[in-house]
């Protein structure tokens, strides 16, 4: 997990932190990425520590995108913030859940969308790099 915990306003000292679970990354089902520009199957094929090389990937391309653009980082922090702010107006209504609902969720989820999208795409050439010697070792008959 990628998290920005300390924005700073001039651009130059943000604090940010990686967070991996490596019992979460060792029993992680192979699947196909949802989000991804490049479709590709998540931890194909590959052994404990390129599960690791892969994770790390998709976290750094969010760490590249965040910090490297004020206004990635500024969208993103708005769309969480308004993510947040709506779960805590659920947590306190009394009544039924309110009809728009989607509608005022629908431009958050976009951006987080469009950055976990921009992650998968670098973990999609992780993988990719990680699997071609193993895949040409195999075309050429060394491994099976």
């Amino acid at each position: 997990m990628f998290e920005v915990e300390r924005v700073d306003p001039a651009g130059l000292r943000h604090v940010a932190v990686i967070r991996l679970c490596p019992r979460n990354i060792e029993l992680a089902r192979t699947r196909t990425a949802p989000d991804a520009i490049v479709p590709f199957v998540r931890f194909d094929g590959l052994t404990e520590v390129e599960r690791f090389a892969e994770v790390l990937a998709h976290e750094l391309a969010h760490a590249e995108y965040f910090l490297e653009s004020p206004e990635h980082l500024a969208q993103v922090e708005a769309a969480r913030g308004a993510i947040e702010a709506l779960r805590s107006s659920q947590r306190r209504a009394i009544g039924p859940v309110h009809s728009d609902l989607g509608r005022r969720l629908k431009e958050p989820l976009a951006v987080l969308a469009a950055a976990e999208a921009h992650a998968e795409s670098v973990e999609a050439v992780v993988l990719g790099e990680l699997t071609q010697d193993r895949r040409s070792q195999t075309a050429m008959g060394r491994v099976q």
